[in-house]
């Protein structure tokens, strides 16, 4: 079904705003664009009305009778106390996230979307003071049948449809301006075969797992040489791509990620958005999850749309789908076939928002088990381009002779499956284990690799630095110093 065309609606307020509001309901109208599953188009509502100047836009995708678009806003508004319209400029929001469900009633058989939106903004007060609220409520909406409906659109509001081409120009614009700017880090990377690509040149990654969404730019990293930082989010459902730093549900202050990949992009650095729970708590924590039987699921897939979106134009910025995947011991029902099902869905989402960068795909057994790799990887990659595996290496890795690593990373050369070990480190369950040697073999084999973790921290073994900043070597294998001198190598690609 293309969903092409006008389609009218009404929304209605629900939590978060006054009781006097709170059950308002509104019409709109919006005029889709829907180009292979990704839509965008423009919205009138009382909103845009009620504002001069003001327009509103969408954009999102339509997937399996599910939609999922951000509606934004050029002009937000506040309710005074006497229900009046207050047009506000000096707020943030990532904009109105509506999802839903196409149904059909059950006697006309028209077809219809119903479903909920939400919204998080910021504003900042007279006192130059930083606010935030969340707000909540329901919609629907339906094809408006026949023409006639969007000729009487377009003649009300040409100035509309105009702003939206002229907002449409200038972002192909903005892309070919980047993509021209020799002082622009956004360069072309793909994998060929077993290898990484930069510039049509095979290429050799060291970085480390971060978590600049709590604060810091990232510039430390740059006396360890460090090419790549996978950056830890743990509040998936909290978190946004753009705006200010704000508090979540759970107390901690996070940063947005746009300005993760813009700090990490100011020091020549790749950046990989990595999920790693979905609202900041230890019992959503993806590591071990069975990612389709999850109860948040659908909404998972939806922020991931939204990261997708984000990040398409940043070839820099890499999106991993999930961090560590089923249990370790394959006893909540894991097989291959839905390793490739849960992923692959995973994968199309990222893909049909029309982002082609590098997209990282974890292996099972809580990421460090590559037998799915041989098994399914081909088949995997079979009509499908950017695709890296990431293979964690703790116990299965690490406390295996040399000879295993060996044989096991041929195998994934013989197969010409590009992957990257996504994380490493001496201490996993309670075992101090040696890195050195599994390092030694992905190192002169011109693999890439990511430690766990660039943390200030001498009481954790797993810490590259220690409180004053200096390689952590506390009880650990000199695992600091270790991964220090690693990241001062030469590349081997």
């Amino acid at each position: 079904m293309n969903l092409t065309g006008l389609w009218q609606g009404k929304y209605k307020y629900g939590r978060g705003y006054s009781n006097g509001i709170i059950g308002k309901v509104e019409p709109f109208q919006i005029y889709i664009t829907d180009k292979d599953g990704i839509i965008s188009g423009i919205c009138l509502d009382e909103i845009v009305k009620a504002i001069e100047g003001n327009e509103s836009s969408i954009e999102g995708y339509f997937n399996d009778n599910s939609i999922s678009f951000l509606k934004k806003y050029r002009y937000h508004k506040f309710f005074d106390e006497e229900k009046s319209v207050v047009p506000v400029d000096r707020i943030y929001s990532d904009g109105i996230h509506y999802r839903g469900k196409l149904k059909k009633r059950i006697f006309s058989k028209q077809l219809y979307f119903t479903g909920d939106w939400t919204i998080t903004s910021e504003f900042t007060d007279e006192n130059n003071q930083r606010h935030e609220y969340t707000c909540a409520g329901t919609w629907t909406m339906e094809r408006e049948k026949g023409e006639k409906g969007f000729d009487i659109f377009r003649q009300n509001h040409s100035v509309l449809l105009m702003a939206l081409f002229i907002s449409l120009f200038h972002l192909g614009c903005k892309k070919s301006m980047l993509t021209a700017d020799p002082n622009n880090p956004t360069l072309l990377y793909n994998t060929s075969g077993y290898s990484i690509i930069k510039n049509s040149k095979p290429v050799q990654l060291i970085g480390a797992n971060a978590f600049h969404i709590f604060g810091g730019d990232g510039s430390d990293m740059n006396n360890w040489n460090m090419d790549l930082a996978r950056e830890f989010v743990g509040n998936v459902k909290e978190a946004r791509v753009t705006g200010a730093v704000f508090q979540d549900a759970n107390g901690a202050y996070l940063y947005p990620l746009q300005s993760l990949a813009d700090s990490n992009r100011g020091h020549k650095r790749i950046t990989v958005i990595c999920p790693f729970g979905w609202d900041g708590t230890s019992s959503t924590e993806f590591s071990g999850k069975r990612p389709s039987l999850m109860p948040w699921w659908n909404y998972y897939k939806a922020n991931l749309q939204q990261w997708a979106l984000q990040f398409r134009d940043q070839t820099d910025v890499w999106i991993e789908v999930w961090n560590e995947p089923y249990r370790y011991d394959r006893a909540d029902g894991y097989t291959d076939d839905i390793w490739f099902s849960d992923m692959l869905e995973l994968v199309n989402i990222i893909r049909n928002a029309g982002n082609s960068n590098m997209v990282l795909v974890p292996c099972a057994e809580q990421g460090q088990d590559e037998s799915v790799l041989i098994n399914k990887g081909a088949a995997f990659l079979t009509g499908r381009k950017n695709i890296l595996f990431d293979i964690h290496a703790y116990e299965k890795w690490l406390l295996v002779s040399n000879t295993v690593i060996g044989s096991r990373l041929e195998s994934l050369r013989q197969q010409n499956l590009p992957v990257i070990f996504g994380e490493t480190a001496p201490m996993n369950a309670s075992v101090l284990m040696d890195p050195k040697p599994f390092l030694d073999s992905v190192y002169n084999r011109g693999l890439s690799v990511c430690a766990w973790v660039w943390k200030n921290d001498a009481s954790d073994k797993d810490a590259l630095l220690d409180n004053g900043g200096l390689p952590n070597n506390n009880n650990n294998n000199n695992w600091g110093s270790l991964y220090h001198d690693l990241g001062l190598k030469p590349r081997r690609n």
